[in-house]
């Protein structure tokens, strides 16, 4: 719906990261990543519902962290 393509999710399995959720979204390009973010998700009436419903006993999110990362030459995903 707002161009952001889900690549993949995970949990951590080691002791100190245990119930972090790890996940990887991509972007054709970092213009369409800030006009889907910005412009899309942080206006879409839909998902701020979504999250309003899982946040109704309290926040369920403690932190986040978010990284840029760009493909090298020999990666698989380009």
């Amino acid at each position: 719906k707002h161009g952001i393509e889900n690549i993949g999710y995970w949990t951590a399995v080691d002791d100190q990261n245990v119930g972090k959720l790890y996940y990887i979204v991509a972007y054709p390009d970092r213009a369409s990543r800030e006009k889907s973010l910005i412009n899309g998700i942080a206006k879409d009436s839909d998902f701020l519902a979504v999250v309003a419903e899982s946040e109704k006993d309290g926040k369920i999110v403690t932190g986040m962290e978010s990284v840029l990362l760009e493909p090298t030459d020999y990666s698989k995903i380009k």
